[in-house]
């Protein structure tokens, strides 16, 4: 059956007959479909029945004989041979694609092929060498080419021709993002298991301001710079509907590198800040060598620092040197800058290309009410006339006669402001930095519009409001406004509070078939709906324009008003409205206790109903990612939930101790899916305001606060388990330590009170004093194995506190991995065999406690002593429940450990070679019982000359995340 791929597509029908399955409700229903379809869009090969012929005669292109028949015949015409062959180089590509990358004289050609290419053209836009020499011979087009860059949108595929004909202002940001990159490609590189090592690469690098501040020209210099002038290869990520798929994204660059290219610069324009470090992860932890940018809309004045990434601000005003190289940029162009004192980048734009009119908010409404004009005509007289078609289908189902009857007013859209509506959804996405594609469009609002856009897209052409652009490669449209500031000023006219705003995502919503079951990408309408909402929520790109307590209101009942019409509940939304509820009751200054209360508890039903989700699906990067967002949420609500608790009127210790307990549960198990560091600082700073606001009467129980001093303390200390912090990370948790160090001297705890506490297998109060004694041995290796010893020592009770065992995980790294573990050194333990008994016990112990139940670190930690143990079999059980867990962490490339003996010196395993797998040697490693590949960078180690079938050697085991495998056995390893 025909399908409509976009406003721009072409839809062919072929290979009908007189006697095809088809009976007259069918062939009727066709030509209904048929109609719908805008003219000239349909081409009908060979044969087709004589009253579907004459039906559509004005619609329908009708080619008599067969396709292949009329292709043979084209392609024997010169000049529709050529119009052939420029349409399927575009679709299908005919040759081979070259890039060339590197730096200086040292260069590298890597050939693509037609299909490689078009599976790279699938995810993003990239440029090879023949269409750099062809954007190289550009020039500027003079003042007409620099305003019609300026006045229209740049979302969508990136305009390289706009960039190689200099139209790119260059700002001091963008300089700065260049020149960090290309540093650290011509630096050499530390290990990719350093969390410190790489700095900003390591995260996203944001290019950062308010609206129309050039972020999206901006990127686009810095992705035009890093592929000509410093010849990297670039990958501009086009979102499309569904958002960026990551899994397809690393499938690429993986494809990119087995090619030749060592290094892939992503660049992203519009996407939230932890989707792209989301997408980073994902690239790190699968062993990527990519390099991210984006951009951020952000005030640069905002006191709160970047969550993980490293931001480039850029301001509305322009710098000493951008003013003083402004007038030499226009005047290259043939423009005249008439000196404007102003120093605000708008200003000078709009007053050298008055035409863009970026300054006047009277000026878009009257381009609003111009195109309104220009479009309702159009659509008012779009008759609703009944084709012999419609009047047969009514003949075989009566029942259709109401929906048809001729008593419905003709010119319906007299009655009905659809174009309005249809503006106004524009206008709102585009406030959210999203193109509306034309096909969700045709979905939310059906035949009316798909009947009148090909007449509709003549009036948008007329004024200079709505554009088009292309989202994609596969020639998808959205509709736009030329900068996102010209949809917010105009709404802001039309709708003057963003409650009356949030009434057009309202009526979006409730025209999108939600189908709630649906993973990404199933259903593309919804998930550019979610986009739109998270743009909108308190995270999002627009939050500041929808950060009033009322406007959370109306977002969350939008929200709920979708579950509660479809019966079912979708994770993403379920997690976006606990947010929202979450704020709700931070921000309400006016709502009472036992309103905020309430507001926590219906985003906590939220979450525990998106959690439930969640685990019932398979285990996969994007659900791991999606199930730790969910319980780090639930935890922060439960901490804004005890805050208003502890700020009541006598609070119940106990109540306190209990909600304690929950959030404690969230936020652990937020860690296991994930190295984020901010699940840990709410369990902190929730055990801290409790011991500041309960204190002194709230201590009704005598080892109450010691129990929240500890349970600080350990959030800190695991915290450190993973040693992957960021920069800014770092500096909170340094600051927490300082706080509870200060705590703690002027609380110093008791040993009698520890002694009675363990006795009643309370180890909270041992753990306080062991911490002060460790840390004022400042962490020295045989204090550490002294306290791990003497914790054992208090015997079986102490495996069945989960905070002892959670230290005892951090004293025994201390002890003997050392401060390198989990750095760019590769660990050799020098450890003797009751050491990794203890490790082992400890593991075995923690892992049996249901919220560190998969814990990963823990998990190789069990692995690690089992091989040290000579359990081969048993490790490689745990690294295989540990590799399905640790998707999408970056503890899955490099090398964490070998395995050595007692001396700290790798041990030797005997290898047999196999056979050959691609570039791998597959070999028997007979003292493991395992079969392992062996990469080709140890190959030449092992074996300069190369490994033959049959032959042994001498290697040593590696670990990480993924599980075993093969490294050198040389006397460098580990040290």
């Amino acid at each position: 059956m025909p399908q409509l791929l976009s406003t721009r597509g072409v839809l062919v029908v072929e290979g009908m007959a007189a006697d095809a399955w088809l009976d007259d409700v069918s062939w009727a229903a066709l030509g209904e479909v048929l109609r719908k379809i805008p003219i000239g869009r349909i081409f009908w090969f060979g044969w087709a029945p004589p009253s579907l012929r004459t039906a559509l005669a004005n619609n329908v292109n009708f080619v008599g004989e067969r396709f292949t028949s009329a292709i043979a015949a084209w392609e024997s015409d010169a000049e529709l041979s050529a119009h052939l062959a420029t349409g399927r180089k575009a679709v299908f590509g005919v040759d081979d694609h070259i890039v060339t990358v590197g730096f200086g004289k040292d260069r590298t050609s890597v050939r693509f092929s037609a299909r490689d290419w078009r599976e790279i053209r699938r995810v993003g836009s990239a440029i090879d060498d023949a269409e750099l020499d062809q954007l190289h011979a550009l020039e500027s087009d003079g003042p007409s080419g620099l305003a019609a860059f300026a006045g229209r949108a740049h979302l969508g595929v990136p305009d390289w021709k706009a960039a190689a004909r200099g139209y790119c202002f260059r700002r001091d940001a963008t300089d700065r993002i260049t020149d960090t990159v290309v540093e650290y490609l011509s630096s050499p590189k530390q290990s990719l298991l350093d969390s410190t090592g790489g700095g900003e690469m390591r995260r996203p690098l944001f290019l950062s301001g308010p609206p129309a501040t050039g972020k999206s020209v901006g990127l686009l210099r810095v992705a035009w710079e890093l592929r000509t002038t410093h010849r990297l290869f670039v990958l501009w990520l086009l979102p499309g509907l569904s958002g960026v798929d990551p899994v397809q994204v690393e499938r690429i660059c993986r494809m990119v590198e087995t090619r030749g290219l060592l290094w892939t610069v992503l660049v992203i324009d519009g996407a939230l800040p932890e989707e792209c470090m989301h997408l980073l992860d994902k690239m790190l932890s699968d062993g990527r060598r990519v390099i991210l940018i984006g951009t951020e809309t952000a005030f640069v004045e905002d006191s709160e620092p970047p969550r993980g990434y490293t931001r480039f601000p850029t301001k509305m005003t322009l710098s000493p040197r951008e003013a003083s190289e402004w007038s030499g940029f226009v005047a290259i162009h043939g423009v005249q800058d008439p000196g404007v004192v102003a120093h605000d980048f708008l200003s000078r734009l709009s007053s050298v290309l008055p035409e863009v009119g970026y300054g006047s908010a009277a000026a878009l409404l009257r381009e609003y009410e111009r195109l309104i004009r220009a479009a309702e005509p159009v659509v008012s007289h779009t008759t609703a006339d009944e084709g012999p078609l419609a009047k047969q289908l009514r003949e075989l189902f009566p029942e259709l006669a109401h929906a048809n009857s001729t008593e419905e007013p003709v010119g319906r859209f007299e009655t009905n402001p659809f174009v309005r509506d249809l503006v106004e959804v524009i206008l709102f996405c585009a406030r959210a930095d999203l193109p509306v594609a034309t096909d969700t469009l045709f979905t939310v609002l059906g035949s009316d519009l798909l009947n009148s856009f090909h007449q509709l897209q003549k009036a948008f052409g007329e004024t200079a409001l709505i554009q088009e652009v292309v989202m994609d490669n596969e020639g998808t449209i959205g509709l736009t406004t030329a900068h996102r500031l010209h949809a917010q000023w105009l709404l802001r006219t039309l709708r003057p509070t963003a409650s009356a705003q949030l009434d057009v995502l309202q009526s979006l919503v409730e025209r999108v078939p939600w189908d709630l079951d649906a993973y990404p990408g199933d259903n593309p309408t919804q998930d550019y709906m979610i986009r739109v909402l998270r743009q909108v929520g308190p995270h999002g790109g627009a939050a500041n324009d929808f950060g009033s307590v009322a406007a959370l209101r109306a977002l969350a009942d939008i929200l709920a008003s979708i579950w509660m019409k479809h019966g079912k509940r979708h994770p993403g939304l379920l997690s976006l409205e606990a947010i929202i509820r979450g704020d709700i009751a931070k921000n309400d200054e006016n709502a009472v206790p036992d309103e905020k209360r309430r507001q926590c508890k219906s985003a906590l039903e939220a979450l525990v109903a998106a959690i439930e989700v969640l685990r019932a699906r398979p285990s996969s990067e994007a659900r791991n990612f999606q199930l730790q967002r969910a319980l780090t949420l639930a935890a922060d609500i439960r901490g804004t939930e005890l805050n208003v608790v502890l700020r009541g009127s006598s609070p119940s210790p106990s109540e306190v101790q209990g909600m304690l307990t929950e959030l404690q549960t969230n936020a652990i198990m937020a860690r296991s899916y994930g190295t984020q560091y901010h699940p840990l600082d709410i369990l902190y700073w929730a055990n801290r305001d409790a011991r500041k606001l309960l204190a002194p009467a709230g201590f009704e129980a005598p080892d109450f606060e010691v129990q929240l001093l500890s349970t600080m303390q350990m959030a800190l200390e695991v915290a450190e388990e993973e040693q992957i912090i960021d920069e800014e990370q770092r500096s909170r948790l340094d600051g927490r330590r300082i706080e509870l160090d200060q705590i703690l001297g002027q609380a110093p705890l008791a040993h009698e009170r520890a002694a009675e506490m363990r006795s009643r297998g309370d180890f909270a109060g041992e753990i306080v004093l062991s911490r002060i004694t460790v840390d004022d041995a400042e962490r020295e290796s045989v204090v550490c194995r002294d306290e791990l010893s003497r914790f054992l020592e208090f015997g079986p009770s102490v495996l069945s506190d989960v905070r002892a065992l959670r230290y005892l995980c951090r004293l025994w790294i201390d002890g003997w991995a050392g401060p390198d573990f989990g750095k760019e050194r590769v660990v050799c333990c020098a450890a003797p065999e009751i050491a990794w008994e203890q490790l082992r016990n400890v593991a075995l112990a923690r892992l049996a406690v249901p919220e560190d139940s998969e814990h990963p670190l823990t998990t190789f930690l069990l692995g690690w002593a089992q091989l040290q143990l000579g359990d081969s079999g048993g490790a490689r059980e745990t690294f295989r429940r540990l590799e399905r867990r640790s998707i999408g962490m970056r503890r899955r490339i490099g090398e964490l450990a070998i395995v050595s003996n007692e001396n700290g010196h790798p041990r030797p395993f005997g290898a047999r070679v196999l056979t050959r797998r691609g570039d791998r040697v597959v070999l028997r490693i007979d003292g493991l019982g395992a079969v392992l590949e062996m990469r080709p960078d140890v190959e030449t180690i092992v074996a300069p000359s190369g490994l033959e079938i049959g032959e042994f050697a001498g290697v040593a085991i590696a670990i990480n995340y993924r599980g075993l495998q093969v490294a050198a056995l040389n006397d460098d390893i580990g040290k």
